[in-house]
């Protein structure tokens, strides 16, 4: 800070005594006239750049405001994809229970060991286990494609002990 105090005062006091010792009207005047070109010049400076700082600052927030809303949307999208699987997992878990329900309210097969599992991708009840004949396995498809209704595939992996 020291440095530019004393260059400043040095500049005047050269002004000064260039104005001073004998200098003419004229050179005093284009002095004069050269400081007020540089004066207007640097405030013409100042100026665009302040001008340059307040586009910028503009760019700046309208790329903010861009990047906000590219995050909203991708938030939206990330929360429906993710409500989707959940109501996909329900669904599927309402139609195993419900085939299992069935199965194990028919008097006939309710005694079997069964498993069933479902598969909401490509939508098929699969059933393994055991039954005493061949009409029982086809009575467990029947009662199985009855509970989970049309559109679902059974696959029924029931072996028959002999």
């Amino acid at each position: 800070m020291k440095s530019k105090n004393l260059f400043g005062a040095v500049g005047v006091f050269a002004l000064f005594s260039f104005a001073a010792v004998g200098c003419t009207p004229e050179a005093r005047e284009d002095v004069g006239s050269a400081t007020e070109k540089s004066v207007e010049g640097t405030a013409e400076t100042v100026g665009k750049a302040g001008e340059a700082v307040v586009v910028g600052a503009e760019k700046t927030g309208e790329a903010v405001a861009e990047g906000a809303q590219q995050v909203a949307k991708g938030a939206e999208r990330a929360v429906e994809k993710g409500a989707e699987e959940v109501a996909d997992v329900g669904q599927v878990m309402g139609l195993t229970a419900k085939v299992k329900n069935a199965l194990y309210a028919d008097k006939v097969i309710s005694g079997y060991k069964l498993n069933v599992d479902t598969s909401g991708e490509n939508d098929t009840v699969s059933i393994m286990g055991k039954a005493p004949s061949e009409a029982e396995k086809k009575r467990i498809t029947q009662v199985a494609q009855k509970a989970a209704g049309s559109g679902i595939k059974i696959v029924n992996n029931v072996t028959v002990n002999k």
